[in-house]
């Protein structure tokens, strides 16, 4: 799409152009184009929100927060960058802070997976694992089997003294990330609370050369 005419392309092609550099790690490339975008379209919440997203990458989460700011002056009711704002404020240790930006998104879409595992995230961080399960009980489908979610529904089991679950939740995960080092902890201490502590010392086996 940029190749038809380069000097016509929208600024949503080169949104999408630095996304697709940002995958690949090419973080000056995904630079390159998220400054195209903003010279395109000065006023664009998203493009402000990929250049958030590409300094968060290039220099951390702190660095990146007045960025996502910019962009929220611009737009504030765009759920997608509010959850990425809270994210990175959360990256950067602001938990209480988080609270803000997610209570908005959700405002805006309760049903958003994003916003419920950012939401049980800082409801687990918090000591309240009966919240976080809560939230987590409403990502459905495709979204319930992200390797994050996952990780973050066995700790919580763990943290409810129902190992039984995080066993379930912990060999899903290791299953599909079998060189994930939290899951095969979360599943031997799983299998440790039920009594199983041969089990518990094989899942460890890899990470102690056992």
């Amino acid at each position: 799409a940029r190749a038809i005419d380069p000097s016509d392309a929208p600024v949503e092609n080169w949104i999408a152009f630095a996304r697709y550099r940002l995958a690949e790690q090419d973080v000056l490339g995904a630079d390159a184009a998220a400054d195209e975008a903003r010279r395109r379209a000065p006023r664009s919440a998203r493009a402000l929100a990929l250049k958030a997203e590409v300094v968060r990458h290039r220099g951390g989460p702190v660095v990146a927060l007045p960025w996502f700011e910019a962009a929220l002056d611009i737009d504030p009711t765009d759920v997608p960058i509010l959850l990425e704002y809270a994210a990175a404020l959360g990256d950067a240790g602001r938990y209480r802070a988080m609270l803000d930006p997610l209570n908005r998104a959700a405002e805006l879409d309760a049903a958003n997976p994003r916003g419920l595992f950012l939401r049980a995230t800082l409801a687990a961080r918090g000591g309240e694992p009966a919240i976080a399960r809560r939230l987590l009980n409403r990502i459905s489908g495709r979204d319930a089997n992200q390797p994050a979610v996952l990780q973050l529904r066995a700790a919580v089991e763990l943290a409810l003294e129902t190992p039984s679950a995080a066993k379930n939740f912990a060999e899903q995960l290791l299953a599909m990330q079998p060189q994930n080092q939290t899951a095969r902890q979360l599943l031997a201490l799983a299998q440790a609370q039920e009594g199983e502590a041969d089990e518990a010392i094989d899942t460890l086996g890899p990470i102690t050369g056992q």
